[in-house]
């Protein structure tokens, strides 16, 4: 079944990279998502493609969510399929929020919109944002 479901996101999704850690139903989420690349950059300096992974503060998954951030159970967001949804959403509406801008938005889903706004101020660009997009470029064909 991953196999079908694999073969059939790269035929609906070409620039789509499917060689990853991902299973396919996540994997199928980030193919929809706005810029793929940088959501699987994203994934893999969050949590290291570790669906079981939690942080120190509680974030929880393969995107570190917050349940306060995502508003729902912490054991909900252990589901890959939950917490890439959830993860997308949140981001792409930081994007929203920044006019588009890549290293504001990872900042913001790195420290929160709010911790993140005197570096922006400052057009300080964070280490986090060149980490998340220097481990993305190796998912763009």
């Amino acid at each position: 079944m991953n196999e079908a479901l694999l073969l059939i996101l790269s035929l609906m999704y070409p620039d789509c990279p499917t060689s990853t850690p991902l299973h396919a139903a996540p994997l199928a989420l980030v193919c929809a998502a706005d810029n793929p690349a940088v959501i699987l950059g994203l994934i893999e300096a969050e949590s290291g493609f570790c669906p079981g992974a939690v942080s120190a503060r509680g974030a929880v998954g393969l995107m570190q969510v917050l349940p306060s951030t995502a508003g729902v159970p912490a054991e909900w967001l252990k589901v890959p399929l939950i917490n890439v949804a959830v993860g997308i959403m949140y981001f792409e509406g930081l994007s929203r929020q920044f006019g588009g801008d890549l290293n504001d938005a990872l900042n913001a889903y790195n420290k929160g919109p709010g911790g993140a706004k005197s570096e922006i101020k400052n057009n300080i660009v964070s280490s986090y944002a060149k980490k998340v997009l220097q481990l993305s470029k190796k998912y763009v064909d």
